[in-house]
């Protein structure tokens, strides 16, 4: 009996230490694609990348850096990140059905060539501000597969757009944020709704 009473002891201890560890590196998910889960690591991961990238723009093209940072510049570039990931579970999810086992070869035949090229990764780094390897898993593979899937897609007559339009009109998609909602296949923020 104490065995037992042990061993839900330590099970559970895990089971809370598991929970803490997630919340506090942000893996947690903040919404689900279907039942493909997306973490909030993720969306602020490619909300900060974003973010650096326009900070490095302004500062070497010029322009309005107020304007990037208000509450409203800062809300529309969290939407787009969300929108982004979505996107890009979106097209996994049909790259899977389509190419079973094989997408994730299709995309590393793609990637290649950039892994090699030097000049590539550490401009990348600059800009973006974040590793190639994270730049790589957040933006590279996403449009290595959304080109993969335009070119089956036309080979069957059809358009990208209208493909992921489609798409995110009949996704389910649940979004656990608070004041942020899926209607009618994009990223809503509730204030939005009622004015």
């Amino acid at each position: 009996m104490r065995k037992k009473h042990a061993v839900s002891i330590f099970g559970a201890s895990l089971a809370i230490i598991g929970v803490a560890a997630m919340f506090s590196t942000g893996m947690y998910p903040i919404a689900f694609v279907g039942v493909w889960p997306i973490s909030k690591w993720r969306v602020e991961a490619e909300y900060d990348a974003a973010f650096r990238y326009y900070i490095t723009a302004i500062k070497t093209y010029g322009g309005n850096i107020v304007r990037l940072v208000d509450a409203n510049g800062e809300r529309e570039m969290r939407r787009a990140a969300l929108n982004h990931t979505i996107n890009a579970a979106l097209i996994r999810r049909e790259l899977k059905r389509r190419l079973g086992r094989g997408w994730k070869r299709a995309v590393e035949e793609r990637l290649s060539a950039m892994r090699s090229d030097d000049a590539f990764k550490e401009s990348a780094a600059t800009l973006y501000g974040i590793e190639f390897k994270t730049y790589e898993n957040l933006f590279l593979v996403p449009q290595a597969a959304e080109e993969i899937l335009e070119s089956r897609l036309m080979e069957e007559e059809r358009s990208i757009d209208k493909w992921l339009s489609d798409s995110r009109a009949s996704a389910r998609v649940s979004i656990l944020y608070s004041g942020i909602t899926w209607r009618n296949g994009d990223v809503v923020y509730e204030q939005d709704e009622q004015e």
